[in-house]
């Protein structure tokens, strides 16, 4: 065992991040995106209607090893609930936060929400399928998971 401090982000470190990053101009949703190898996929989910939330923006960063965010871009869902980054790159190994902007989807239906903004930090540790990150959230709660 060593004395010297380590990366709260290698790989095998499950360690949450606080930054948000900057907005970036929205794209189409995941159906409309030429496709390429692998890829970070969102799904935004809204459990108390029952259906895929079209209309919610998302914002995709890759945390590097000192935990520095990189912008990836945004993207806003689709009528499938999915959306990908901008620009659409190649999925790595490597650890990737996902945040979701609900509060504009929850005005549209005259909700006030308790969480306006969910983030979810995922750590993909293999790069030869589509990696999707599936938010099932309601005005007052959310959840994730990965199969």
């Amino acid at each position: 065992m060593t004395d010297q401090p380590r990366s709260l982000f290698s790989l095998d470190s499950d360690a949450p991040l606080a930054d948000a990053a900057p907005a970036a101009e929205a794209v189409p949703n995941a159906e409309a995106a030429p496709r390429i190898a692998p890829r970070l996929v969102a799904r935004a989910l809204d459990v108390a209607r029952g259906v895929p939330a079209a209309g919610v923006p998302v914002i995709f960063d890759r945390i590097d090893a000192s935990g520095a965010p990189t912008p990836l871009g945004s993207a806003t869902t689709g009528g499938d609930g999915r959306a990908v980054p901008p620009e659409n790159e190649a999925l790595a190994i490597g650890y990737y936060r996902v945040t979701f902007d609900v509060a504009a989807y929850h005005a549209a239906f005259n909700v006030d929400g308790s969480y306006p903004v969910m983030s979810i930090l995922v750590r993909v540790a293999d790069d030869r399928s589509d990696f999707e990150v599936p938010l099932l959230f309601s005005a007052n709660g959310y959840s994730t998971y990965h199969a």
